[in-house]
This record gives C-alpha cells, structure tokens and sequence, in this order.
C-alpha cells in the first residue's frame, strides 16, 4: 500500500498527507475542482477489511504441516518466519507484511477494522500467527 518503485516517487501515504494538509487551507474554484479530481483517484478508505489466511497470507496452508495439531513451536522475529516442529517453515506471501505494517500504522486506516474469514483447520494456530507476523 505504502510502494515506492524509486525514492524519488512519492508514495501514497505521502500523497495522502499532501492531500488532508490541502483540504485544511482555503481553496479557489480552481483549486477546489482540481482538488476534487485528484481525490476522485483515490476512492475512501474501506470501513472493514477482510483477509483470508491459508494461501492468501501465508504459506503453506496449516492442513499442509506435518504437526498433527498444526502448532508452530518458534518464531523468529528477524525473519517473520514460524517454525513448526517438523522444522517447515510459515512464511508470509507476496506484500502481506507491507499491508500489516500499512494497517497498523498508517493514521487513514485507524477507523477500518480488520477482520478473517477462513475455514482454517486450527483456528488456535491461527490466531497465535496472527499475533506474530509483522
């Protein structure tokens, strides 16, 4: 969410303060139409957000796990990574942990609420990997 292909482009946390910093000051007609055009391009923030987690978030799928009960014994913050017994590695997918931190941090987000929809065989599990990946 938060992506910058150079550091010379801003990123889109960037173009939003520039935004909400311009919404507090007097405007134009000009300046307000223009304004209303660049905020079309940026639709308003989802109320709720909804992930999805085997395959989606991470992997490999819990099911997949040699563990019988599909719980990960380590964590290693450095890496993001959750160890489970048999040694495999859960491993977050794609951006995920940029859209943690985006979710997490960012100040546009602070009204969204998060929210899973799985049929995870070991919701338990999943719930303590929820509350280690970063």
């Amino acid at each position: 969410l938060a992506y910058s292909a150079s550091a010379q482009q801003p990123t889109l946390n960037c173009l939003m303060e520039q935004m909400e910093s311009r919404a507090k000051r007097p405007r134009t007609q000009a300046q307000a139409n223009r304004a209303a055009a660049i905020e079309a391009d940026f639709p308003p923030t989802p109320a709720l957000v909804v992930f999805d987690l085997d395959a989606c978030l991470w992997d490999p799928e819990l099911y997949q796990l040699r563990d019988p009960d599909g719980m990960p014994l380590g964590f290693d913050v450095a890496q993001n990574v959750a160890t489970a017994a048999s040694g495999e590695e859960v491993h977050l997918l794609g951006h995920t942990a940029a859209v943690f931190s985006e979710l997490a941090s960012a100040g546009r987000w602070a009204k969204a609420q998060v929210a899973v929809a799985s049929c995870c065989e070991w919701p338990g599990t999943a719930e303590w990997l929820l509350s280690k990946f970063r």
